[in-house]
Order: structure tokens, then C-alpha cells, then sequence
């Protein structure tokens, strides 16, 4: 063997040994980091990772992500995570992981240096942003601005009025409607039946034998019959689409309330009412949270496989025929059979738990069985489980996910704006959240118990009334526990939201019976100047209505009566 074939290839195999003895490791920890910040938007650090070729294992250790809302504290971290691979579905490049072990996991933990970095943000929701955007509406300084007086200068453009715009919509409606039920009532389809039994009739006159006589009567009774039987259920019909009108004013009477809320907003006059001021406590915040986990729940939609019934049946529109030879044994091309995992959840609440992580896969289809999630941890008082079970091999997609979280001591909560603020500097929290989604829908029910409060009160929703502004204070600041309520529903995409809270009901009781009656004379002055508008353009409608709806129920009643002057006819004919 000549040294010129050898050299080179041993050169080559020295060179491939080199790059993943020392260069291999290091550029899948850059991958890895590079993955997390990404996604987390938030300084990522690994301390070590090593993988080994001959036990075909990875073995990382001291993972932590940074809190991109608080530059001192970790997401979560962890102190190893280790797996082995199985050797021979690697050949068919597939990875299969039978068990994984990660321990020390933790959230919220302290961290020495900012997780701050230069990367593009995630764009809000639209959802989100819209709703914030609506929390604007509530603006509790206006009460100082309450005159109604004012009011009189507010001019109302009718042309920016829904309801008006409406009323030219609905007139255009009712044109086409009347057209197509003026169709409906045209006598012309029931002549010819009436021409056919008329020549029955005859036929019955001239036939001389009695029972053939008899059996054309019956024949003629059955067509009557059939025929004001189809008739009545026309005229049901018409009489119903005459009388829809119902459901126009229906229609005007939403998008007037709608002007009404929306002109007050302009003439800056706040809602009094417990979930305006649920939505200015908490609304931030949440939605906040909500976006941030709704940005992970995206990106982790990403890795959701599709349905494999989809791919059957783009493989049947295709030319040919498929011919599969199942294997003995099949594996996806990613499975995660278990991963155990153990930790304390935060160093305020170090509670020690375990937990396990099930079925694994990006082809349920190959490997059909339900992901699982399985955590419970306790100590002393305080407790946490969480139970979720995700279906992603059938026709459907569901989900259902059930969190308790009790006990959780918590330190320097803040909620509210600068008109109303509330400082808690401890307290403990009870949680129960329950998330249920079947395809791109989701109805999850959260609700939090604030117990052992101290809360220090800020109120500065008037500069006039002080008095008020410390009634509120001193009842705010009696409080022991409050309850938050949050319901989230609807379409992954664009879910509803609304929030509860007890607080919410001291506040609006004293706003209430403090300026209750200012709001609603200034909202009585605004419907006004909006119904007037309103009013001149409404009469054109009910005119062309009433008239329409007095021609369309003459035409009715003539066709009728034409139809019961020709069945009396018949009855003097013959006897049916």
C-alpha cells in the first residue's frame, strides 16, 4: 500500500477527530445559547456541554435564562440536563431518547449580571395591544372636568355617527328586501295549479259515471289541499319577512349605545362601573403576562406536527400508487419516551418538587400516545401540582390543563397607575387555573386569592373632592384578602378577555354614590344631542317602512282574499 493513498486519509480522519473533540461541543452550546435568547429575548448562558460519541449521551450543566422584565433575575435555570440516544435509529436519522434527567430546576432566581441584549422584540399581539389600548377609555381624573354645562358646547359631526351611517345602510337593506319579498308575494306561481284544478273541476261536471265523479272530487280536494297548504306557508313566510323590521331598530339601538360610549369617551367622562376599574387595576399587568406566554405558546405552535390525516390525504391526490413496508419496530424521527425532573420552584418559595414529562414526539402519528405532564411538590403550608394531558395524534387537537399553585409567598406587589396605586409589600397566593383547548380555541378559567394582605393605597382620582379620595384610601387599606378573576376564551388567535376583582367594588361604590349622578346627566345630554341627529334621519326610514310594509300587506291580503273567493267558487261547484 502506497504512503500517498494512507497519508491523506489519515490526515482527513485526524482532521474530522479534531473537530468534534474540540470544536463540536463548543459550536452546539453557541447554537443552543443563540435558540434560547432568541426566543426568550433574554441573555442565555451555559456553563458546560459535552457530548460523547461513544456513549452517544449529551450532558449539559448550568443552563440559565434571563427575565427579559427583570434584568437581575433568571427565568429559570437549571444544573444538568443528560440523555443517552439510542444507536441504531441514528442510521435512519432519527432520535430517540428513552429517559432524560434534568435537575435543579428553579425560577426566579437572582442573577449577578444584566440579561439584557440587542435583539429584536417579539411584536405585541394585536389582541393585546388592542386592549390596552381600551384601557385608555377609563380615565378617572376626568371627573374633575365633569360639567355639564360643557356638554352644550360639544358639536356632533352626524356624518361620524355609526348610527347614522347605519340608517343610509339600512335603507339600502330594506330596498332590497322589500324587492325580494314582493317576489315572494306575486300570485302568478299559483295560477297555473288553479288552471289545472279548474279543468278537474270540469272534468268532474261532465263525467256522468258516480264513483269515476267520486274519485276525481278527491283527486280535486287533494290538489286544493296541497295548494293553501303551500300558499299558508308562503304567507307565513312573508309575514315574518315583513315584520323583520325588529331586528333593524335591534341593529340601531347597539351602534347608538355605541356612539353614546364612544362620544363620552371624546367628552372625557369616565365609567364608574367595577369592570372598568377591574381593567384599570389589573388589566396592564395581566395582559402583559398574557402576551409574553402567548408569544411562547406561538413559537412553540411552531414545533406542533401537523395533522397526519392531512399528509394522507395530499399522498391520494398524487398520480401512482404508495406501497409502504411497515418495520418490525418504527420510530418517529423525534421521541422523548420520559424525562424526569426534579428542583425547587423559587427561592422565595423553595418548595421541592418532581416532575415527569411523557411521549415526546414530532410524529404522534408513528408513535400515538398522549403527551403528559406530571408535578407536585409541598412544603409546609405551601403546595403545587400541575396535571396536563396533550392530545396531538387524533383528527383534533385538544388539550386540558389543571394548576394549583397554594401558598406562594409573595413580596412587593404593585397594581393600578398614579390614580390609583396599590403597594403590597407581602402576602401569600392561592392559584387555580384550568386551560382547555380543542383546535384554535381556548377557555381557561384563573382564579387568584390574595390573602394576609398589607396594602398601602394611593388615591388620586380628584384634586376637588380629597375627601373622597381618602374614604377610598382608608377603606382600601382595612383590606385582608381580594379575589382576581380572569376568563380567557374564544380563538387562539383573537380570545376575549375579562377581569374581576373585589377591590374594584369598593372603588366603584364610592365613585358611584359620588358622582354617579354628574355622569349620567352629562351621558343624558350626549344621548340627546346623539338622538336628535339620529332622529332626522330616522324619519326618512320609518316612512319608507311603514309605507312599504302598508303596500306589501295590501298585496298579501288581496292575494288571500282572491284565493278564498276561488275556494268558496269551488265548494258552490262541487261538494269537496
Amino acid at each position: 500500500m502506497k504512503w500517498s493513498y494512507i497519508i491523506p486519509r489519515a490526515f482527513l480522519i485526524i482532521i474530522i477527530y479534531l473537530f468534534f473533540y474540540f470544536a463540536f461541543d463548543p459550536i452546539l452550546k453557541w447554537g443552543f445559547v443563540k435558540a434560547l435568547e432568541s426566543t426568550f429575548e433574554a441573555k442565555a448562558d451555559i456553563k458546560d456541554l459535552k457530548t460523547s460519541f461513544l456513549h452517544l449521551s449529551l450532558n449539559i450543566k448550568g443552563l440559565s435564562v434571563g427575565n427579559k422584565d427583570k434584568e437581575y433575575r433568571n427565568l429559570f435555570e437549571f444544573k444538568e440536563l443528560r440523555f443517552s440516544l439510542l444507536p441504531k435509529p441514528l442510521f435512519e436519522k432519527k432520535f430517540v431518547i428513552n429517559e432524560a434527567f434534568l435537575s435543579g430546576l428553579e425560577f426566579s432566581t437572582p442573577r449577578k449580571t444584566s440579561c439584557k441584549i440587542k435583539i429584536k422584540k417579539t411584536q405585541m399581539p394585536a389582541f393585546v395591544e388592542n386592549y390596552l389600548n381600551t384601557l385608555k377609555s377609563f380615565a378617572t381624573s376626568r371627573i374633575d372636568d365633569i360639567k355639564t354645562d360643557a356638554i352644550d358646547s360639544i358639536k356632533i359631526d352626524a356624518n361620524s355617527l355609526d348610527s347614522v351611517k347605519l340608517i343610509n345602510e339600512l335603507k339600502e337593506k330594506y330596498n332590497n328586501d322589500y324587492k325580494n319579498i314582493d317576489d315572494k308575494i306575486n300570485f302568478s306561481k299559483y295560477d297555473d295549479k288553479i288552471k289545472e284544478i279548474n279543468k278537474k273541476i270540469d272534468a268532474v261536471k261532465k263525467e256522468k259515471n258516480f264513483i269515476k265523479q267520486m274519485k276525481l272530487v278527491a283527486d280535486v280536494k287533494k290538489d286544493v289541499d296541497s295548494l293553501l297548504k303551500d300558499y299558508n306557508s308562503d304567507k307565513k313566510e312573508i309575514e315574518r319577512l315583513i315584520n323583520q323590521t325588529k331586528d333593524y331598530y335591534d341593529e340601531l339601538n347597539k351602534a347608538r349605545e355605541n356612539d353614546i360610549n364612544r362620544v363620552s369617551q371624546l367628552a372625557k367622562l369616565p365609567d364608574l362601573d367595577k369592570e372598568n376599574i377591574s381593567k384599570m387595576l389589573i388589566g396592564e399587568s395581566v395582559m402583559n403576562k398574557i402576551s409574553y406566554y402567548y408569544t411562547l405558546a406561538q413559537n412553540t405552535k411552531k414545533y406542533i406536527p401537523d395533522n397526519p390525516k392531512k399528509k394522507v390525504l395530499e399522498e391520494k391526490k398524487k398520480r401512482g400508487r404508495i406501497i409502504s413496508y411497515p418495520k418490525e419496530k418504527s420510530y418517529p424521527k423525534f421521541l422523548l419516551v420520559m424525562a424526569h425532573i426534579d428542583g425547587v420552584l423559587t427561592p422565595d418559595n423553595p418548595i421541592a418538587y418532581s416532575a415527569s414529562v411523557q411521549n415526546l414526539t414530532t410524529q404522534p402519528h408513528i408513535y400515538p400516545k398522549p403527551i403528559k405532564i406530571n408535578l407536585s411538590g409541598k412544603k409546609d403550608d405551601s403546595s403545587i401540582s400541575l396535571y396536563s394531558v396533550i392530545d396531538i395524534y387524533s383528527s383534533t387537537i385538544t388539550s386540558k390543563t389543571d394548576i394549583k399553585y397554594y401558598g406562594a409567598k409573595l413580596n412587593n406587589l404593585s397594581f393600578g397607575n398614579n390614580q390609583i396605586k396599590l403597594d403590597i409589600p407581602q402576602a401569600f397566593m392561592d392559584t387555580s387555573i384550568l386551560l382547555e383547548t380543542v383546535s384554535d380555541n381556548l377557555k381557561s378559567d384563573i382564579k387568584i386569592l390574595f390573602r394576609d394582605v398589607n396594602v398601602n393605597p394611593s388615591v388620586n382620582l380628584t384634586s376637588k373632592y380629597d375627601l373622597i379620595n381618602r374614604t377610598i384610601e382608608q377603606s382600601l387599606s382595612n383590606i385582608k384578602t381580594f379575589t382576581i378573576d380572569i376568563s380567557v376564551g374564544g380563538r387562539f388567535q383573537s380570545p376575549s378577555i375579562s377581569f374581576k376583582t373585589d377591590i374594584a367594588e369598593i372603588i366603584s361604590s364610592s365613585l358611584q354614590s359620588a358622582f354617579k349622578a354628574q355622569v349620567d346627566e352629562a351621558k343624558k345630554q350626549i344621548s340627546k344631542k346623539i338622538d336628535d341627529e339620529i332622529n332626522k334621519q330616522k324619519e326618512s326610514l320609518d316612512k319608507m317602512i311603514k309605507d312599504k310594509q302598508y303596500e306589501l300587506q295590501n298585496k298579501l291580503k288581496l292575494n288571500t282574499d282572491k284565493l278564498t273567493d276561488w275556494q268558496n267558487s269551488i265548494k258552490n261547484k262541487i261538494k269537496l
